[in-house]
């Protein structure tokens, strides 16, 4: 009963964790872009109606790059969360869906290759690792992961 119970907890731990972290960052990005002070035009469409347009198409940009960011974070945390709670599949399509929008990010290579061996899918490991390190060459991470697997295979 006390296993189950802490296996519970664990859980409900990663979700609230990850819920903040989405939360915080969300809230980083919001005050970035509004601002309450002394009428200045500070949001886009202020700028916009001011006819600033120069610094509008610059704070829309910021405002993309900072949610592409914000939105890969939130997926690394979603597909961590699935692997904790022991849903591989769903797990495995998040970390495929941050790979496929943001080919440069280790996180979700790293994560998905570990997903992959602890299945014992050696092959689409391998696979995943290859693709990972035409983006990212010189990862050590990366680099280390495809080794080992290369070593696990060859003492078989």
């Amino acid at each position: 009963m006390r296993h189950m119970d802490s296996q519970l907890l664990l859980k409900i731990v990663v979700i609230v964790a990850t819920a903040v972290v989405v939360i915080y960052f969300g809230s980083l990005g919001y005050l970035d872009f509004t601002s309450t002070t002394s009428g200045i035009a500070t949001t886009p469409e202020e700028l916009m109606a001011a006819g600033n347009y120069d610094r509008a198409i610059k704070s829309y940009r910021t405002q993309i790059a900072n949610l592409e960011t914000l939105t890969t974070n939130a997926q690394l945390g979603l597909a961590q969360s699935y692997e904790r709670n022991e849903q591989p599949a769903e797990a495995e399509a998040t970390y495929r869906k941050v790979v496929t929008s943001d080919p440069t990010e280790k996180d979700a290579y790293v994560g998905l290759s570990r997903l992959l061996i602890e299945q014992g899918r050696y092959d689409d490991a391998t696979t995943l690792l290859t693709a990972g390190l035409a983006e990212l060459p010189d990862d050590i991470d990366l680099l280390k992961l495809k080794d080992d697997l290369a070593n696990r295979d060859a003492s078989e």
